[in-house]
């Protein structure tokens, strides 16, 4: 699956909306000030790139659950894993790399999962690693992983889970990698044997 920059940006301006209101944000009121932003900037006839263009500077620098992200820094160090790597972990799990499911519950009751893998649905809890680890262990029934963990988060496409990364790293979570291919390349893979 292949995305333009435009689509792609499309699909993080959502998630960006979708995440603001998810943690109690109003998101027409982030709507309005980007709307705002981009009138002020472009006038009327601004397209649709700068508009998320303009989004994502408007959301470069916001707070989720009392934490001050900024999104620049969250790409700097994802490792980026393939089908055989999430395969090595599987058969020869260690503590140091966890595998990190970020589908909601329904998908992995419904789908299954890969094994070895924790669940901290990306969706419903975006807020999860800014989460106090009492409060983190409440929530999801499990101890919260240490920041000098390695989580390689994965979802169904790969486009959730680059997200649950990039906000792992602004949580302080310097070690993260996406499996990109994701639970639709992990079946796929292991039904050809």
């Amino acid at each position: 699956m292949s995305f333009s920059r435009a689509g792609f940006n499309t699909v993080r301006a959502v998630h960006v909306q979708w995440a603001v209101r998810s943690v109690g944000f109003s998101a027409a009121r982030f709507g309005t000030k980007a709307a705002r932003a981009s009138r002020n900037a472009y006038g009327s006839t601004e397209t649709k790139f700068n508009c998320v263009q303009r989004l994502g500077k408007l959301q470069s620098n916001w707070k989720l659950g009392g934490v001050r992200f900024k999104s620049e820094s969250a790409n700097t160090s994802a490792k980026l894993y393939v089908y055989e790597d999430i395969k090595k972990l599987t058969e020869n799990p260690t503590e140091d790399i966890i595998l990190v499911d970020v589908r909601e519950p329904a998908e992995l009751e419904q789908e299954g999962f890969i094994p070895t893998a924790i669940n901290i649905p990306y969706k419903s809890h975006p807020e999860a690693m800014t989460l106090s680890p009492d409060e983190f262990e409440e929530t999801f029934g499990f101890v919260k992983p240490s920041p000098d963990k390695e989580l390689v988060f994965y979802c169904l496409g790969g486009i959730r889970c680059e997200y649950a990364q990039e906000l792992a790293g602004e949580a302080g979570y310097p070690k993260r990698g996406s499996y990109r291919g994701s639970w639709e390349d992990w079946v796929a893979r292991e039904n050809q044997k």
